[in-house]
């Protein structure tokens, strides 16, 4: 059985794990928590991650998804991907390892959505871009651009971007599932 295979990308805070949540639960599946979280609460010291954490949380991500596609109904959301390891790396580096290159053309998602930074910032464990997150979504913009990735921005209130996002999942499965607010 085929899945459809999405990701939510975008800057720190801009809701994306509470759309992933809101997805799944609106077309009864599952969907992938962003992995870094949980790789870097099990850190001695979090703020000192490494590139090779980053490479590790990549890896840690793709297996996440590849074992949670076979739970997934026709759909599986995740709440990142390889893409976003690319940038994080290079923000924080100046540099992306070659595995994470080769896993973006490797993992490709039907479909990206890209949340725009709208939403206000709050502190969390694990941010550190808060003035940062509109570059940061251009800088998303231009990676999905440059690998031809079929995506759309999302922005507004989460109700706002369910409508977006549904709108887009219900055309490419082919169904009619409304929201219901």
């Amino acid at each position: 059985m085929s899945i459809l295979k999405i990701a939510i990308v975008g800057a720190e805070c801009s809701g994306k794990s509470t759309l992933c949540t809101l997805l799944a639960k609106h077309y009864k599946t599952i969907y992938v928590p962003e992995y870094a979280c949980e790789y870097l609460a099990k850190l001695t010291s979090p703020e000192l991650y490494t590139l090779n954490d980053i490479q590790s949380i990549n890896i840690g991500q793709l297996q996440s998804e590849h074992l949670l596609a076979q739970r997934g109904n026709k759909l599986l959301v995740c709440d990142t991907s390889p893409l976003v390891n690319k940038v994080w790396a290079e923000v924080k580096y100046g540099i992306c390892p070659t595995p994470i290159l080769q896993s973006i053309v490797e993992n490709t998602y039907d479909y990206y959505f890209l949340a725009s930074p709208d939403f206000p910032w709050e502190n969390a464990p694990f941010r550190e871009h808060p003035n940062d997150r509109e570059e940061l979504f251009l800088r998303y913009k231009k990676e999905l651009l440059s690998y031809g990735f079929k995506f759309e921005i999302i922005h507004g209130t989460l109700l706002q971007r369910m409508q977006q996002c549904t709108h887009i999942i219900n055309a490419t499965m082919g169904v009619n599932i409304p929201l219901i607010s």
